[in-house]
């Protein structure tokens, strides 16, 4: 009975991880594909950069919305932290690699805040407003979310260790590492000080 928890607690989170809020937007309120726009990226990002702050934020509080609500449904349907472990990993790689989409989509950061949130609440918000604030000074969304994960992956694994089991402690390493891989070009940018800065002002 448990295994076939989690393995619905797979399909439905890797299904529900592959809504792009982007596309969807991009398409019925821009009647553009944001993937044909800046970086290429189905992200929170590239749609504040494309289509500007409104789109931005719908994209972002979605996207956070959809990383929760897969970590709850595994923590709903195995009963235990490794079922939200699993939820939240399919949810990730589904929004990364979504089915729906070409297998085309964003790098998976605020999807993963939205699930690191519930695992713990207070401690990620801090974490999350600090990542605002290097945004608010640097305006360089990749930095923030790199550090961000950094900090969150140091706060759950050895400043606060009982805040979370095993299970999402691993999931936290896990997603900081898929974080940094899919932010590659973003860090050769960062190291050679070319790396972009974000705009409210909406590209044409």
């Amino acid at each position: 009975m448990k295994v076939f928890a989690y393995l619905l607690t797979a399909v439905i989170a890797y299904f529900l991880g592959s809504i792009s809020p982007a596309l969807i937007y991009s398409k019925i309120v821009e009647k553009k594909d944001v993937r044909k726009y800046g970086s290429g990226n189905a992200g929170a990002t590239n749609m504040l950069r494309s289509f500007g702050l409104k789109a931005g934020i719908f994209t972002f509080l979605m996207d956070m919305v959809k990383g929760a609500l897969c970590a709850l449904i595994g923590k709903w349907l195995c009963g235990n932290e490794w079922g939200q472990a699993l939820g939240t990993l399919a949810g990730v790689f589904g929004h990364m690699m979504p089915v729906y989409y070409n297998f085309k989509g964003g790098k998976g950061v605020s999807t993963s805040m939205g699930a690191m949130l519930t695992a713990a609440p207070l401690h990620s918000l801090v974490v999350y407003i600090l990542a605002i604030l290097i945004i608010v000074f640097t305006r360089i969304v990749s930095l923030a979310s790199l550090t961000g994960f950094v900090m969150e992956t140091v706060m759950l694994v050895l400043l606060f260790p009982n805040l979370t089991g095993v299970p999402m402690k691993l999931t936290i390493i896990i997603l900081t590492v898929c974080i940094f891989l899919s932010h590659r070009e973003n860090i050769k940018r960062l190291l050679a000080g070319k790396e972009n800065k974000i705009s409210l002002k909406k590209k044409q």
